[in-house]
């Protein structure tokens, strides 16, 4: 049987040091995000906030991402995002907590954000995918 292939979204707050409360609003719209993403088998696992203010899930199909992207861009308003998108394998089961897994997935997803988090603010750029294609 073949492994299978996932994508990890790891999403960090623009300007978050700038935001007040940053934390609380972030928690309280990862929350309603997740029970809905949750409940319409979008998502693998809940949102966590993983680093002050970045949050990271595991899609339950690669097809799901550009949706996921743009109702979490949605759902987040007024806080802004960078996104990394990691697309590779995960290291054994997927239990929660999400910050005690690991696999390519998760190490392409946090060098796209990285990678996201060296564009300017409002280039357009705020979005970076990672594979092992690339």
């Amino acid at each position: 049987m073949a492994a299978k292939w996932w994508g990890v979204i790891v999403s960090d707050v623009v300007g978050s040091s700038r935001t007040q409360d940053v934390r609380s609003v972030l928690g309280a719209r990862l929350r309603i995000a997740t029970i809905a993403h949750l409940e319409e088998k979008r998502i693998q696992l809940p949102y966590a906030v993983t680093a002050g203010d970045e949050f990271q899930t595991v899609t339950s199909e690669l097809h799901q991402i550009p949706g996921l992207l743009f109702d979490l861009r949605r759902r987040m308003r007024p806080l802004q995002l960078r996104m990394g998108i990691g697309v590779g394998l995960i290291s054994g089961r997927l239990p929660p907590p999400i910050n005690q897994l690991g696999g390519q997935a998760f190490e392409f997803a946090r060098l796209a954000v990285e990678e996201a988090k060296e564009g300017r603010a409002h280039s357009g750029e705020n979005t970076r995918f990672h594979s092992e294609n690339e």
